[in-house]
């Protein structure tokens, strides 16, 4: 088993014709929150000089779940949603031997950063 098998995830681009802007990222969020999802946290919104959103992030839960919705405003936008098993992650990080497990979280392995 490995992370990969723990997790799903999409990633939507927009097009010059067709943006992938904020507004679309908070309807992706409404749909999400109308699906049950359970709002759990979210990063500070990043704006430019004229105040525009340039990306945002919203973190959410369900069953076990979490879900990171990210929206990033470069150029035609991006949305990108991913998803994790929190039980499958843990029992992974389970058979990571401590040692291991330790220097990971501290930054890196023999001192230098992952």
């Amino acid at each position: 088993m490995t992370a990969a098998r723990c997790g799903a995830g999409y990633r939507g681009y927009g097009t010059e014709d067709e943006k992938a802007d904020l507004g679309r990222y908070e309807a992706v969020v409404g749909e999400l929150r109308e699906r049950g999802w359970r709002p759990s946290g979210e990063a500070p919104e990043r704006k430019d000089e004229s105040g525009t959103v340039r990306s945002a992030q919203k973190v959410f839960t369900k069953r076990g779940w979490t879900l990171t919705a990210e929206f990033q405003g470069v150029e035609a936008g991006l949305i990108n949603v991913s998803a994790a098993d929190k039980a499958c992650i843990d029992e992974i990080s389970a058979r990571i031997p401590l040692p291991v497990r330790s220097a990971l979280s501290a930054g890196g392995v023999d001192g230098q950063r992952p």
